[in-house]
C-alpha cells in the first residue's frame, strides 16, 4: 500500500528530480529539450521527466520557475538545425505554391461560370422586354377593341 504524499512532499520530490536531471544534462553536455513549433523550452517534455504537471514550469516566479530560467541560461536549449529549419521552410513553400496553383484554377472557373451567367442574363432579360412589348399590345388592343368594339390582331 502507498502513502499519500502531502503537497509539500511532491513539491520537493519534483525540485529533486528535476535538480536531478539538470545535473544529468550539465554531465552529459546536453542541452534542454524545445518544443519543434516555437522553439521554446519543451515543458510537456520536463514534466514528463520529473514526474509531475506541467503547469509547475509556467509559474516563472515558483521555485521550479526560478530554476528553469537559471538552467535556460546556464545549460542552454537544443538548437534546431539549419537543415531542419531549411526543410521546413521548403515544405511551406512547396505547399503555398501548391495552394497557389489550386486557387488560381479556381478563381479561372468560377469567373468562366459567372461570365456564363451574365449571359444567360442578358438573354432573359431581353427575352423579358420583348414578352412586356408583346404584353402591352396586347393589353393596348383589348382595351381599344373594348372601348370602340373593333376587333383588332396583332401581327409578330
Amino acid at each position: 500500500m502507498t502513502k499519500k504524499l502531502s503537497p509539500n512532499q511532491k513539491h520537493q520530490r519534483v525540485i529533486q528530480s528535476f535538480t536531478d536531471y539538470l545535473i544529468k544534462l550539465e554531465v552529459t553536455g546536453e542541452k534542454l529539450p524545445i518544443n519543434q513549433v516555437d522553439g521554446n523550452v519543451n515543458i510537456s517534455e520536463l514534466a514528463r521527466i520529473c514526474e509531475c504537471k506541467r503547469g509547475a514550469f509556467q509559474k516563472p516566479n515558483n521555485t521550479i520557475g526560478k530554476m528553469l530560467k537559471k538552467a535556460i541560461d546556464n545549460i542552454g536549449t537544443q538548437a534546431k538545425s539549419v537543415n531542419q529549419v531549411e526543410s521546413a521552410l521548403k515544405t511551406q513553400k512547396d505547399q503555398a505554391k501548391k495552394d497557389a496553383s489550386k486557387l488560381s484554377r479556381e478563381l479561372e472557373r468560377v469567373t468562366a461560370e459567372v461570365e456564363k451567367l451574365r449571359n444567360v442574363n442578358a438573354s432573359l432579360e431581353q427575352e423579358c422586354k420583348v414578352l412586356k412589348n408583346k404584353l402591352q399590345g396586347q393589353i393596348n388592343a383589348t382595351e381599344s377593341m373594348l372601348d370602340d368594339g373593333k376587333r383588332r390582331f396583332l401581327w409578330e
